[in-house]
């Protein structure tokens, strides 16, 4: 699981239970309902919901991201560092190293996640070749410092999720204003929307045999803006294109909310 910095900050507090999300890796067609779930067995149960008269219902089988009992290795954004001024010579960003996050200057030299051998000296500011932080995705194994056994697992569509939902994934604002009534709830779910569409709506190949063969993409309730106005979005006569191959657009997708106990 790779987590948002809001997350990692919640799982400094090292919680005994956690919650996250997970995009179900193939979505039931448009219109379909969802029957059940077999947390054991991570399967979730779809169908038709309003067949046509004397006509079996649809139905369709989906694999859940994880099931009850799996241990799930929880990915945040990191660094490593020489002299070796911490444990083993990493960082994470969210522990602030020294009480504050470090600048260019306090990093001379940067081991990157693909190559630990190779070392960068860093005299130059230029983002695209100097980079502090590594991104989640990119962390190995053996650095990972929490993981959480999947205690639960819950089936919804994201539009059905509620403030508390999200509260409980470490990812409600709750550096907005406040009202009179405390925390504004709509302001902080329209937040998590803007959030999800910035995560998913931009559009991610799918490939075979290592060739990209078609394009997917998640949204809340509408196209993004940016993807509407960029110039890479085309309507062909089999449907919507991106960077001329097809483009499986989810909208309201389906979605795992899983619940996991400190290992």
């Amino acid at each position: 699981m790779n987590l948002t910095t809001e997350q990692a900050e919640e799982l400094a507090k090292e919680p005994k239970t956690f919650s996250w999300m997970e995009m179900l890796r193939v979505q039931p067609p448009e219109g379909y309902i969802l029957r059940k779930t077999h947390s054991n067995f991570h399967l979730a149960l779809f169908r038709e919901p309003n067949p046509p008269l004397f006509s079996t219902p649809g139905r369709c089988k989906i694999k859940l991201p994880h099931q009850i009992g799996t241990v799930v290795e929880m990915r945040e954004k990191f660094g490593y560092v020489w002299p070796d001024d911490c444990e083993d010579g990493r960082i994470y960003d969210n522990d602030h190293w020294n009480g504050r996050p470090i600048t260019r200057d306090e990093m001379n030299v940067i081991y990157y996640a693909d190559d630990p051998d190779f070392i960068w000296w860093s005299d130059d500011t230029d983002d695209n070749e100097c980079k502090m932080w590594l991104s989640s995705t990119q962390m190995p194994k053996k650095l990972i410092r929490r993981h959480y056994t999947v205690t639960g697992l819950r089936v919804c569509q994201v539009g059905e999720l509620t403030p508390f939902d999200v509260d409980s994934m470490g990812l409600l604002n709750k550096k907005q204003p406040e009202h009179k009534y405390g925390l504004d709830f709509k302001i902080a779910m329209d937040t998590f929307k803007q959030w999800f569409n910035d995560r998913y709506s931009k559009p991610r190949p799918r490939r075979k045999n290592g060739e990209i063969v078609s394009w997917e993409c998640w949204a809340w309730d509408e196209w993004a803006k940016e993807l509407n106005s960029n110039r890479n979005l085309t309507w062909g006569t089999k449907g919507i294109l991106w960077k001329r191959l097809p483009l499986i657009a989810n909208i309201n997708p389906w979605i795992c909310i899983c619940e996991g106990g400190l290992q």
